[in-house]
């Protein structure tokens, strides 16, 4: 119950991420928003996202992978998304032991397991039940959906992890979402021709419009955060973009109520050359020279979102 989004940009320097920060509790499935942030820091260099349905999941897949990451020197975005990868498969694989097979073949069957009979050979005289078990289990969805988004030597980086432990490089794409808004999230991507070669300013414009349009999905909150990998660091959007980027966006949405055409990729594009511009214009608001703060630290002599950060 939740949406999370990342685009690649710049040309591959950045990554702009956006994220709801609401909370479902599953034992009465209410949805609640709170201050927490859903943005986690793995290395000082990348972002962890989520969407799932129990987060004792979501930790148990992120804390088999920690350890690991603290013995490297050096961690490649690619390594991370493999780890994160593995972890979910363990976690997968831990459930369909304790929830299902457990359950249906009982202590005899954890016996002969311990003692190193494996499921097809204990089955083997009974190939029915062998047959439900394995649709069971290739039916079980742990529902936990992961994105590992970050920089390394050789760039941006975006990947994808999900059903069934499965690893997607999205980076020729540039840009994905996750969670109930996802499908929202991703159209409006579309429909702005984002791309990795699109510049921040436009792409911050992009992704936060993303995140606005998917909160129509049952679930999603109105909170947003954003934040910016690139090669100085994690750096999050503070709430004067955030607000600037909110009035740039109900511009554009009146605008599209009372367009007189239909081309929505024609509009999207005089807006997008509007911030690439820089236009003088005081009717249009502009992303201001703001002071990103980066976790953790003070937002005092650092370049704003206008520069480099």
């Amino acid at each position: 119950m939740t949406v999370a989004i990342a685009a690649i940009c710049d040309s591959g320097k950045c990554v702009v991420i956006a994220s709801d920060q609401m909370h479902t509790d599953m034992r009465t499935l209410v949805n609640f928003e709170t201050q927490a942030s859903k943005l986690e820091q793995i290395t000082p260099m990348s972002l962890l996202l989520s969407a799932c349905d129990n987060t004792s999941t979501l930790r148990a897949i992120v804390n088999s992978v920690k350890p690991r990451i603290r013995e490297l020197h050096e961690t490649p975005i690619v390594r991370l998304a493999e780890m994160m990868r593995d972890g979910y498969r363990m976690v997968h694989l831990q459930q369909l032991d304790e929830l299902l097979i457990v359950p249906s073949l009982g202590p005899d069957y954890v016996r002969m397991r311990d003692n190193g009979v494996s499921l097809p050979d204990y089955l083997k005289n009974q190939p029915s039940t062998y047959e439900r078990i394995v649709l069971q289990m290739s039916q079980h969805n742990i529902g936990v959906e992961l994105l590992v988004a970050g920089i390394d030597r050789l760039g941006a980086h975006l990947f994808r992890v999900n059903h069934p432990g499965v690893s997607q490089n999205i980076e020729q794409l540039g840009y994905t979402a996750i969670g109930v808004g996802k499908f929202h999230a991703a159209t409006r991507l579309q429909v702005a021709a984002q791309t990795q070669f699109t510049d921040l300013n436009a792409t911050l414009l992009n992704v936060y419009s993303a995140k606005r349009a998917s909160e129509v999905a049952p679930g999603v909150g109105v909170k947003t955060e954003m934040a910016i990998i690139n090669a100085n660091g994690i750096w999050l959007s503070p709430a004067a973009v955030l607000d600037e980027l909110g009035a740039l966006y109900e511009k554009m949405e009146k605008r599209i109520e009372n367009a007189d055409f239909a081309n929505l990729q024609e509009l999207y594009e005089m807006d997008f050359k509007v911030v690439q511009s820089q236009t003088q214009d005081p009717s249009i608001p502009r992303i201001p020279e703001a002071e990103p703060v980066q976790r953790g630290s003070s937002a005092k002599n650092q370049p704003g979102l206008g520069q480099a950060p």
